[in-house]
């Protein structure tokens, strides 16, 4: 795995620094995600000290469409490395990997909800702290929901914030998420066998050359699979 770059503050300044240490968060993350139960220890140690930084400083601009690039990927890892496994049989880096992903999946839901509002502020041609004084908030918190710093918020200063951008608020619900849209497997997850692996491999080879319409298709089919085997195991 990739060693991250330095996640203390006082190392990372500017914005290249925090712009490199996400690059670089996200990358281990992609690596740690193809197997789980290949991250040892320390590496989890060093996942869950990255991404509780980020937390603080996600290091992204206000350029919307990488925001929401950067928010579809942490999802998606976030899915992939929370490991369900509770049993004394799981790795020791199990519950730092489940606490990395939760902390994936809640900058994930800042930046969507983020990005939502700070669109329908400007939309209606206000500041943000003539905003915030329309929905009872701290001016200062508001700029935080902005930059991804905080939220996502309660349900009461989401509902605050939507009827204080009249009628354009109810399109701030779509972005408002209180809790995860996934949901973990109870069941552990199993090493992959190196046949596993191999039908993997071919399966992505041939997806990479047919059209979108065609892979949803099979998405549709394979979910409805997956569907099927965790209904039996409940």
């Amino acid at each position: 795995m990739r060693t991250l770059v330095q996640s203390d503050a006082s190392h990372v300044t500017g914005g290249y620094g925090m712009r490199e240490h996400l690059a670089s968060f996200l990358e281990a993350a992609d690596m740690a995600a193809t197997d789980v139960y290949q991250v040892d220890e320390n590496q989890a140690i060093t996942l869950d000290r990255a991404s509780r930084y980020l937390l603080k400083e996600p290091g992204l601009t206000k350029d919307a469409m990488e925001a929401r690039e950067v928010s579809r990927r942490l999802k998606a890892l976030a899915q992939a490395l929370y490991n369900p496994d509770f049993s004394e049989c799981a790795p020791l880096s199990a519950t730092r990997l489940r606490r990395v992903a939760i902390n994936m999946d809640v900058l994930a839901r800042r930046i969507e909800f983020g990005i939502q509002l700070r669109s329908l502020r400007m939309r209606q041609g206000i500041s943000q702290k003539e905003l915030a004084l329309r929905a009872n908030i701290d001016p200062g918190y508001e700029s935080r929901l902005e930059r991804f710093l905080a939220g996502p918020p309660s349900i009461e200063v989401a509902q605050q914030l939507a009827s204080a951008l009249g009628d354009a608020g109810f399109e701030l619900y779509g972005a408002y998420n209180a809790f995860p849209a996934w949901h973990p497997s109870v069941a552990p997850r199993h090493k992959a066998s190196a046949e596993q692996n191999d039908l993997l491999k071919e399966l992505i080879a041939v997806c990479c050359k047919l059209p979108s319409e065609y892979l949803r298709i099979i998405l549709v089919q394979v979910q409805a699979v997956c569907d099927l085997l965790e209904s039996k195991n409940l």
